[in-house]
């Protein structure tokens, strides 16, 4: 990139307060005296080092590459631009200018051009139509910079990681989730980064606090993001639902066992492992479930048989949390080799978990001693595997509400209907698809049922393969009638 490129990408850092909120904090930041001396080398311009130098230590101070310092530049500056387009529209058209401000929001994440082109003529609105579908998380951070603004959110300019980050990535969830509220993905991937922004420690700026909500907005206006981060999923080369246990386990008559299972590539989650911890022991064909978690795994690099691993669980108040590993599978000795990823960092949660785990394969058994474990698996798999998922959903604060049943789904071009008894009632609930596109992997064959998510207390019609929600309140009632006069 030519020196006098960069001299202008600095200047507009420092108008915008893209890095700090001021040009002094910002020197301090990259190791300067003050503002004097940055002032100074870029007045130098193109004729020295200064800029070069100036550049370099903003790149490594914050992580990023040439480009993405001048693409931050850049958004920062169209989404001033967007909330000035908003205010100027709002006086001319004589209303509030949040309410056309909270509009434009829902028509950006909509890519409703309809709603953009109140605010925007129709050349501009291409134009911004054009940015989402080729710089698809661009677009994203876009979304999350210009909310900065219409909010006024002065502290995502300084303010805490672990705190600002979360409230922004709190308050962009809660905004999509109104116009998706089936859109499983959205909520998992808002637990992950909130987990992540809690471990995160110091003072932020602007590219830190709206980093991981960018990420977030992106899963829900990319329509290949979900692919895309499949694509870097790894599944193990083993069954669909698997016992693990440690070495040492294996050679006694009770202990604790690891039972895995593949969450289906086709679901709203596809690519990882839901798992329950149990209290196992051949001398009794019950456990007791001791804990549940998810597990995911991303694909090594070409020149890396290792790669990371992340495991998601509820902490003792509710909290989801992440924990990351280094993990490698070495399928001659079907052993999976965990070590903690962030184990230096003060502020990373601790999860207590094997560094070792070893897979009991009924159809490649390695040791004597796994012969009578696969045997007690089999057993209780055959009988115990729904009560396995339920206390699975129970760890999740979702408990099923066994005085409703689901005794229909009907899908059609324009909606899905569901019909609901309770025992003396039926209704029909309907709703409209092209509202909630996270409905299309539904088929009407797909098990269904109503269950209570204890974090909103709200009632949900569920489909557990694939993992898919809507909230009964968005669903409307479009008949009712007696048990008995549907059996007449």
């Amino acid at each position: 990139m030519a020196e006098h490129n960069k001299l202008w990408y600095l200047n507009e850092a420092i108008r915008l307060n893209a890095f700090a909120t001021s040009a002094n904090n910002l020197a301090k930041n990259i190791g300067y005296s003050g503002s004097s001396q940055l002032y100074r080398g870029l007045k130098n311009g193109v004729g020295g080092n200064s800029v070069n130098n100036t550049w370099e230590h903003i790149c490594n101070e914050y992580g990023i590459t040439d480009d993405e310092l001048c693409e931050y530049v850049n958004i920062i500056g169209s989404a001033n631009d967007l909330w000035k387009e908003v205010q100027a529209k709002a006086e001319e058209l004589s209303i509030d200018v949040y309410t056309l401000g909270e509009q434009t929001l829902e028509a950006l994440l909509l890519c409703d051009e309809e709603g953009m082109r109140r605010v925007l003529n129709l050349a501009d609105w291409e134009c911004l139509l054009d940015f989402s579908r080729e710089h698809p998380f661009h677009y994203a951070h876009l979304i999350v910079i210009y909310y900065v603004h219409y909010k006024n959110i002065v502290r995502a300019y300084k303010g805490k990681i672990d705190i600002i980050g979360c409230e922004i990535l709190e308050s962009m969830y809660n905004r999509m989730h109104e116009l998706q509220p089936e859109n499983t993905m959205l909520k998992e991937m808002a637990d992950a980064y909130r987990s992540q922004l809690r471990q995160m420690s110091g003072n932020g700026n602007l590219w830190e606090n709206t980093l991981h909500t960018a990420f977030l907005v992106q899963s829900f206006t990319d329509p290949n993001f979900r692919i895309n981060t499949l694509s870097t999923l790894r599944l193990l080369p083993i069954s669909s639902d698997s016992l693990w246990m440690e070495h040492d386990t294996l050679k006694k008559y009770s202990g604790t066992a690891y039972i895995f299972f593949e969450v289906l590539p086709e679901g709203a989650t596809g690519g990882r492992y839901d798992c329950i911890e149990v209290e196992a022991s051949m001398t009794d064909k019950n456990l007791v479930v001791k804990r549940c978690f998810s597990f995911w795994m991303m694909e090594p690099d070409d020149d890396d048989e290792q790669g990371i691993a992340f495991m998601q669980f509820r902490d003792e108040n509710g909290q989801r949390q992440i924990v990351r590993y280094i993990y490698d599978y070495d399928s001659e000795r079907q052993n999976l080799h965990l070590t903690p990823a962030d184990s230096d960092n003060p502020n990373c949660v601790k999860y207590a978990f094997p560094t070792e785990i070893h897979y009991v394969d009924d159809n490649h058994l390695m040791l004597e001693d796994e012969r009578q474990w696969i045997a007690w698996y089999k057993d209780f798999m055959e009988s115990k595997e729904d009560e396995l998922f339920i206390e699975m959903m129970k760890s999740e604060g979702v408990v099923m509400e066994k005085d409703y049943e689901v005794t229909d789904v009907a899908i059609s071009r324009r909606y899905l209907t569901a019909t609901i008894g309770n025992g003396k009632d039926v209704a029909d609930f309907r709703v409209e698809l092209e509202k909630h596109p996270g409905l299309q992997h539904v088929k009407p064959m797909m098990d269904a049922a109503i269950f209570r998510h204890e974090d909103d207390n709200q009632q949900y019609l569920e489909w557990i393969c694939p993992h898919i929600s809507i909230p009964m309140k968005a669903m409307q009632k479009v008949a009712e009638y007696k048990l008995d006069e549907t059996t007449e």
